[in-house]
């Protein structure tokens, strides 16, 4: 199954259980984009990081969180993400944080390679890791929450990722609230 398809499963399942004024996404990133944000970040984006970007760029809507109650990040918005924490990290404020990690995940509380690409609003984003572990896997998925110290792996990859998140959505595992205008784990 590639991305296109998980793609198409994605927005099939949208287009059924969330009102048309929320679903919306940015058309896909061109070659000249991916190569500048690479450039931007430092890092070579792994080829289902370029395909899932080269299809949507990113939400129409912000603070519609249709990714398990987190937005989609564009690239523009992924850059100024990033570069907030690393200013915050270049700064000295991680400094005197400590913080643990899953095995494949660099035990600090941030890495310059760890690139968001959702955001909670609140400061909290699943990242693309570009500098994992020798246990881990360049380009896969960790969670990094501002305020708790510890760092998972989320999944191998990006692919791994959205082909779960998907499983799960048509599972029934997740709703849209209109409330919170969110998808988020049914309880």
């Amino acid at each position: 199954m590639t991305i296109i398809d998980l793609w198409t499963r994605y927005k099939s399942w949208l287009r059924y259980n969330v009102p048309k004024s929320f679903r919306g996404f940015k058309k896909g990133a061109s070659t000249l984009q991916l190569s500048r944000v690479q450039k931007k970040l430092g890092i070579n984006f792994t080829d289902d990081v370029r395909e899932f970007y080269q299809i949507h760029n990113g939400q129409v809507q912000r603070r519609i969180l249709l990714f398990n109650e987190s937005e989609l990040l564009s690239f523009q918005l992924m850059i100024l993400e990033w570069a907030h924490w690393k200013e915050l990290h270049d700064d000295g404020e991680f400094n005197h944080l400590k913080s643990e990690s899953d095995p494949e995940v660099q035990p600090v509380w941030w890495d310059k390679n760890w690139i968001p690409f959702t955001d909670n609003g609140a400061g909290d984003h699943l990242c693309i890791d570009f500098n994992p572990t020798a246990k881990g896997k360049y380009g896969q998925i960790i969670s990094l929450y501002h305020d708790q110290s510890y760092r998972e792996k989320v999944a191998d990859s990006l692919y791994e990722w959205f082909f779960n998140y998907i499983n799960d959505l048509e599972k029934g595992h997740y709703v849209f609230s209109k409330q919170t205008c969110s998808i988020l784990k049914k309880q």
